[in-house]
């Protein structure tokens, strides 16, 4: 029996031989959920940095110390190793942990052979699919759901990314799913996954046409185009857009009960080739897979407001020679990566691409010091390095050396120092057609650096002119965008209007228009009023109030 058990989708808690332990300290349990998710030690420096952002560094450490005190007193002895200079799980904790097994579960899946990035349809794995069913069943909340940190935007953005990244993975089992099981003629659990992955962005159009789909091959076909009309309504509510031209054909071929091989990509078995299902059938369409040409983290909602920045971003990188570094620069829940990684995409897949060889992400936020920063190079461009530094920085340049690629290191704030910064001159001088983009809180004060700050989004001021309750330029504001764009997640018929503008209004102007305050803030919309959110921030509600 496993004794300590750390949950982690949905609100965090640890139960220790059956007993949820009881950590009253919010800072206290978002230690020990960083501590053991990144399943490494970190510097005492980087922790209080991390979690005490605000505090000098004194003030902070002593901090740190309250908090790995009281965890030492909560946990079961010898489960923390805090000694010297360094805090992490003790080597010898036996601590299960849901998003360990989650990820463990998903590397099983991958070595037995399965790329689940691919859209290509597979035929059903009898010995993978209780895998990802597992997978699937241990998700049963977003990543640390309903939890956050006050004054700490460092923590709020690691949480942040960190669910978007398990969120993309669950995209990808329960898509897999919906086919596996479509394949062996189990539809009903191949349409509750299905649907379970269209609630994780309601604006995906591929998993619209996977229900659409399995809808009518189940005998469904009604189901099947109200799934297409429900498509078009959110579709057009929220970003003003019709259906793609696949969705389209194949609500026509629905309707007029013409569905044919061709043009309607099926699934592995059982899938749709004609008027009417045919269960029988092995169909395994020819897909021909692309070359990689990144390794840029799935998002599963789009990005709002941040048009105008990512046009001058794409041209900074892609038409200015002279612009080889350039550093995102803002505070902790501005957007900062959400922002590259978007301006990293559009580059990397568009039809004739900037980068040949490229655009290629590095994580920094695990990192614990700059010596970690070449090997997290390395390991994003699939370089194998080995020796000491001289030979491994040598190896890195050498791969690099006839290539034309970009570098997106993000959260490099925690790891400047002269050894980052002599290796990231090194790469530009090296390498003349290697880009780097960076985000960070702080500038790198490198003479090749370019700049390019990130704000909030646009609020509107207490005193813009109304016409009614509404302004006038309602649509110029696009923290309002993203708040309501937050909140349909939750509600659907969530609109913003006359009785509610000026609350919403109001908290978008008390988070600074901060696209993390805001997501934080329209969580708690299943519980207060606009009004009551407003509040509760500008009384310094921690769930709430960024740092």
């Amino acid at each position: 029996m496993i004794k300590q058990q750390l949950f982690l989708f949905g609100m965090p808690h640890l139960v220790v031989e059956g007993q949820r332990v009881n950590i009253k300290r919010r800072r206290s349990l978002a230690l020990l959920a960083y501590l053991a998710v990144t399943r490494q030690p970190h510097s005492r420096d980087l922790l209080a940095a991390m979690f005490w952002p605000e505090h000098d560094t004194t003030h902070a450490r002593a901090g740190l110390r309250r908090e790995l005190h009281n965890l030492k007193i909560a946990l079961p002895e010898d489960f923390l190793d805090s000694s010297g200079e360094h805090a992490g799980l003790a080597q010898t904790a036996q601590l299960w942990v849901d998003v360990h097994e989650f990820e463990s579960l998903f590397e099983r899946v991958r070595e037995h052979g399965h790329n689940l990035d691919s859209l290509a349809p597979d035929e059903a794995c009898l010995q993978c699919l209780p895998k990802l069913e597992a997978a699937a069943a241990l998700y049963k909340a977003d990543f640390m759901a309903g939890f956050s940190l006050a004054d700490s935007a460092g923590f709020d953005e690691w949480q942040f990314f960190q669910g978007e990244q398990l969120r993309a993975l669950l995209a990808q089992a329960l898509q897999r799913l919906s086919t596996w099981q479509a394949g062996q003629g189990n539809y009903p659990p191949a349409i509750e996954h299905a649907r379970r992955w269209l609630a994780l962005d309601n604006l995906h159009e591929l998993a619209h046409r996977a229900l659409m789909r399995l809808y009518y091959a189940s005998g469904q076909r009604a189901a099947a185009l109200r799934q297409y009309q429900e498509c078009q309504r959110l579709l057009e509510e929220e970003l003003g857009v019709d259906p793609e031209t696949e969705t389209i054909e194949l609500y026509q071929a629905i309707q007029s009960r013409q569905l044919t091989r061709s043009g309607f990509p099926s699934f592995a078995r059982g899938g749709l080739t004609g008027s009417t299902p045919d269960h029988s059938q092995q169909i395994a369409p020819a897909v021909s897979v692309p070359t990689r040409t990144h390794n840029l983290p799935s998002v599963l909602t789009p990005i709002i407001g941040r048009e105008g920045e990512m046009t001058a971003l794409t041209v900074m990188l892609s038409e200015n020679p002279t612009c080889r570094l350039l550093t995102l620069i803002g505070p902790g829940g501005s957007g900062k990566t959400r922002l590259a990684l978007e301006t990293a995409r559009l580059l990397a897949e568009t039809s004739q691409p900037v980068f040949a060889d490229g655009v290629w992400f590095v994580n920094l936020a695990p990192l614990s010091d700059s010596n970690a920063l070449l090997p997290a190079i390395a390991q994003s461009l699939g370089v194998p390095i080995s020796g000491d530094l001289v030979q491994r920085q040598q190896q890195t340049l050498d791969y690099l050396q006839s290539k034309n690629l970009l570098l997106l290191l993000d959260n490099i704030e925690h790891l400047i120092d002269s050894h980052s910064l002599d290796l990231v001159t090194t790469l530009l001088s090296g390498s003349a057609g290697t880009r780097i983009l960076v985000t960070s809180r702080a500038r790198l004060n490198l003479r090749a650096e370019w700049l390019f700050s990130v704000e909030g989004l646009p609020v509107p001021p207490e005193n813009a002119f109304v016409e009614g309750d509404l302004p006038k330029n309602f649509s110029e504001y696009s923290a309002l965008d993203l708040f309501r764009a937050c909140v349909s997640r939750l509600d659907p018929s969530f609109q913003i209007n006359r009785e509610n503008y000026q609350a919403v209004a109001r908290i978008c102007r008390l988070v600074q228009g901060m696209p993390l305050g805001i997501e934080l803030a329209s969580t708690w919309m299943e519980l207060l009023s606009p009004e009551d959110i407003a509040t509760e921030i500008e009384s310094g509600f921690p769930g709430i109030k960024l740092g």
